[in-house]
């Protein structure tokens, strides 16, 4: 005995619309891309601080620590726990950096207090 296959699909638009709520939140859906925020507290609460991706390679200061983030961008962003993008634990050297990717959201281990643009390509 066959059973009739069953299908269900949606438009691509709809589909990525969909998702993007889902993944980033309403919030995020209306941002324009690229975007890229990092908060104060985790699961994305707190003050909200803009990744500025006008000059990737350079070395960025937040003006308060990160614990959480949210990006949509065609660039990694490499975040970095020592102030100055030193590699390392907070306060220690190291090799130690979180890398968020190009569609990404989550909590971070330790507060982050710099990060880095990375160029296209790396």
């Amino acid at each position: 005995m066959r059973f009739p296959r069953l299908r269900w699909t949606l438009p691509p638009a709809t589909a990525a619309a969909a998702l993007l709520t889902l993944v980033t939140g309403p919030q995020a859906a209306a941002d324009t891309f690229p975007y890229g925020h990092l908060y104060t507290g985790p699961a994305r609460s707190g003050t909200v601080m803009d990744i500025d991706y006008s000059d990737p390679g350079v070395c960025r200061t937040l003006p308060a620590a990160a614990r959480s983030y949210d990006v949509l961008a065609e660039h990694d962003v490499d975040l970095f726990f020592n102030p100055g993008c030193r590699t390392g634990a907070p306060g220690e050297n190291g090799d130690l950096y979180y890398r968020v990717g190009t569609f990404n959201a989550g909590d971070l281990p330790w507060a982050v207090v710099s990060y880095r643009v990375r160029p296209a390509g790396q």
